[in-house]
């Protein structure tokens, strides 16, 4: 009992001293209530933050130390815990080079577990160690990483190993793009559109949509925009119908993004049919972060009908937009009110 007490109590010490951290000295804390190995420090109005994940990390050091080589499954993963715990302290106090070490003794100690509970975490450090290695300035290295977590799950049935997956390839991709090798990229988004596209987990198919985002915006920069409009066309026909309030954001942005490519393309009826489109399926919404996105469409169809000679058509589009949010609380709808108000204006003084 005693051995695996060890490890929730620093994570308890974690918790309390990052609150107290962030409490104004003088004020309730938690530690006054909640007893733990920081509770002294964490209490003092003089502890710093920094001295505060120092304390910490001593405290996932003799985790480590007294439990480290257990044989035991449960300490095993109450040990990898304690790596990434201690990998996040080091990153907090930018010391980023020791916290890739951590994560990488995550990968050596258990890359080859048959722990399903390790595997997770050993992901986990795949990722994070490969995010931090950009940062540090070795991207090959980084690759390498996220090359190593797709060869040893890339064909996994785990939810939760998915995701690692998925994320490994739209990080491998958006690698790639920096390294200028974007043909590789585009590989990478297409792998995982192939591998998940008709995923029923909303995670991963939040980040399938985001592979044919990414990817549609790629083609742009590399001058292949008929090539980008199938790919917000592929999107909206996998999940234009989705539930979801973040993938309807997603949605709708492909909506802008494709009507923006289709007038560059000169088919400026088909743009108007695609902003048409997002006031129709989302014009009621009462999500704010949607409703700005319903605004821009009519704000650019009004644009765009401007430039079509249809000035009065442009200059209904611009009280649709003052009659739906004209009274909003919304800073960003205020302002797209605000453009709505002065485009008419302008309109109007033409005339």
């Amino acid at each position: 009992m005693k051995a695996r007490s060890r490890l929730p109590v620093a994570m308890v010490a974690f918790a309390i001293a990052l609150s107290a951290c962030s409490t104004e000295p003088g004020s309730a804390t938690t530690s006054e209530a909640e007893p733990g190995l920081a509770q002294g420090q964490a209490r003092s109005g003089s502890a710093t933050r920094e001295q505060t994940a120092e304390l910490l990390i001593a405290n996932l050091d003799a985790v480590i130390a007294e439990y480290g080589d257990s044989a035991d499954p449960v300490k095993q993963s109450e040990v990898a815990s304690a790596f990434l715990e201690k990998a996040a302290l080091l990153v907090e106090l930018g010391r980023g080079e020791e916290a890739v070490v951590e994560y990488s003794e995550v990968v050596h100690r258990w890359g080859s577990s048959e722990n399903p509970k390790l595997a997770p975490m050993v992901a986990t450090a795949l990722l994070e160690g490969g995010a931090f290695l950009v940062v540090l300035g070795r991207p090959e290295e980084a690759l390498l990483q996220y090359g190593e977590l797709l060869s040893r799950w890339g064909d996994t049935e785990d939810p939760t190993l998915k995701t690692h997956v998925a994320t490994a390839l739209l990080e491998k991709a958006a690698l790639l793009v920096v390294l200028g090798d974007a043909e590789k990229a585009l590989g990478q988004y297409d792998e995982l559109a192939a591998r998940w596209g008709d995923t029923e987990n909303p995670q991963v198919a939040r980040q399938v949509v985001e592979a044919l985002l990414e990817k549609a915006a790629l083609l742009v920069q590399m001058d292949r925009p008929d090539e980008a409009i199938v790919e917000y066309e592929q999107a909206i026909a996998r999940f234009g119908d989705s539930d979801n309030p973040a993938m309807k954001e997603f949605m709708a942005t492909a909506f802008l993004r494709k009507a923006t490519l289709l007038v560059e393309v000169d088919r400026a009826e088909d743009a108007v049919v695609d902003y048409d489109e997002v006031v129709l399926r989302w014009g009621d919404t009462e999500n704010p972060q949607l409703a700005p996105l319903v605004a821009t469409a009519l704000l650019e169809k009004a644009a765009l009908l401007v430039e079509l000679g249809r000035r009065d058509e442009a200059i209904a589009q611009y009280d649709d937009v003052t009659a739906r949010w004209g009274d909003t609380e919304n800073p960003e709808l205020a302002i797209l009110v605000e453009t709505a108000r002065d485009g008419k204006i302008a309109l109007k003084s033409e005339t």
